[in-house]
């Protein structure tokens, strides 16, 4: 037809797409029921879904965070620096979600207009940092009850999210004075100096809304969500000093990683999609990596450089010696960086044995005095020697961090999440991640779920 004439072969062409593309509008007219062109959209989105239901989401180099992130209703400070952090880890796009959970009936909420109000009030907010994200505001007797709900239903197909991101912060409320007999909330082993805040009181002397001392149900709650996200293998971001997070200022200082367990390589991605961003674009990247006494550095670093090449991640290595320092929660780190997971795995099962020894050597000492004390106090005392000793090795990761981060208000640190331990209370372990990022202003825990491949 473009031999005998080009320009009659391309009105033909012209004529057929149109008559194509209005009867595909009226077919999907007639199945959403709605205006031809909308309808269509629907349809085409309802088509890719379906194809990517057979997409493999543990592909090497498909995983990319969608991320999950929750705005607390009673720190709307915290809102833009929430929003700014995902548009950060999102620079080339994707899925996210931003969602916030009200506490009420949801009659009451929806006829007061609190729903409504919520939702303009994020979408504002999105507007204003200049994020892309969908809104999702839910209704739940309890916060847990709304937050759990969005963790199981949100996203469609194979367009769900596969990264939570939640701000670790004290809860808010009026500051009174501390009542002594308070103290009893606190683990026999912790102190409220950990936990101690600075009272914002008005100019009346009165009390004033402002950070709290933990308590245990606003503890039990967070560990719930950590369990809740772990449980849908979803990966978590736990981020201590959201409300000092940068929003547009450019940073120059360094994202350093200290690396204590091998998670399926999110520790290493994350930093590095965060670098790709202009506010942290600046920021060297450094991977810490910690050696014992039977390790050898130099293999090890070796191991850590040859893993990041393969992920051609341009990064800083540091293996820090530790020698004969009591570290034993983080025994498995040498192994599971030089090795593979059911290595690290392995590796894990010696800590735990080594734990296991450890609470086996105080029951002789505990069984002397099991004719004046009861059975359960002496579990008790077991119970309590092993939060003390996991709060040392706390505190000395920490001490570890500002040697070798001594300028980390002008960066981030990024850490492992420590595993919840069946022995630990809701109130020990948040006092636990309060010690390991004692006077650090940002700290971002990860945990990855093992699933992900980077």
């Amino acid at each position: 037809m473009f031999m005998i004439s080009w320009w009659v072969a391309l009105i033909t062409i012209v004529v057929a797409t149109i008559v194509y593309r209005l009867i595909e509008v009226h077919a999907a007219r007639g199945t959403w029921g709605a205006e031809g062109w909308w309808s269509l959209s629907l349809r085409i989105a309802q088509q890719n879904l379906w194809r990517l239901e057979s997409v493999p989401q543990s592909a090497p180099g498909f995983w990319r965070p969608q991320v999950l992130a929750f705005l607390p209703r009673d720190r709307p400070s915290f809102h833009p620096h929430i929003a700014a952090l995902v548009r950060q880890l999102k620079k080339t796009g994707g899925l996210s979600i931003v969602c916030q959970c009200l506490v009420g009936d949801l009659d009451v909420a929806i006829e007061s207009g609190d729903v409504a109000k919520a939702n303009q009030d994020v979408h504002s907010m999105l507007d204003e940092v200049g994020v892309e994200a969908f809104v999702k505001v839910t209704v739940g007797k309890t916060k847990l009850d709304g937050m759990v709900a969005l963790l199981q239903g949100a996203g469609l197909g194979a367009l769900k999210p596969n990264t939570v991101l939640i701000p670790f912060a004290r809860p808010m409320g009026r500051l009174f004075p501390m009542d002594p007999t308070d103290s009893a909330d606190v683990s026999l082993c912790g102190s409220m100096d950990s936990y101690s805040s600075t009272p914002n009181s008005t100019a009346t002397g009165g009390p004033a809304m402002g950070a709290l001392p933990w308590d245990s149900a606003s503890a039990t709650e967070l560990v719930k969500v950590i369990r809740s996200v772990g449980l849908l293998n979803k990966v978590l971001l736990l981020v201590k000093g959201i409300d000092e997070w940068p929003i547009a200022v450019e940073q120059h200082g360094t994202i350093d990683v200290y690396w204590l367990v091998h998670d399926g390589g999110i520790l290493r991605l994350l930093p590095w999609l965060l670098q790709r961003h202009q506010v942290w674009s600046h920021c060297a990247l450094r991977v810490f990596v910690f050696a014992h006494a039977s390790d050898d550095p130099t293999t090890m670093r070796g191991k850590l450089e040859e893993s990041l090449n393969q992920m051609r991640i341009k990064a800083q290595t540091h293996v820090i010696e530790i020698g004969g320092q009591d570290v034993s929660e983080f025994a498995h780190v040498g192994a599971a960086v030089a090795h593979h997971m059911p290595e690290s795995l392995s590796c894990e099962a010696t800590s735990e044995l080594r734990r296991r020894n450890q609470v086996q050597a105080l029951v002789p000492t505990c069984l002397a005095a099991l004719a004046i004390q009861s059975p359960a106090l002496v579990r008790d005392q077991v119970m309590c020697k092993q939060t003390c000793e996991l709060l040392d090795t706390a505190r000395q990761i920490n001490a570890l961090i500002h040697e070798h981060s001594p300028n980390s208000e002008n960066g981030l640190i990024v850490c492992n999440l420590p595993t919840l331990l069946p022995h630990l209370t809701a109130m020990d372990y948040v006092q636990y991640l309060e010690t390991l990022s004692e006077n650090i202003p940002r700290m971002m825990f990860v945990k990855g779920n093992g699933l992900e491949i980077v």
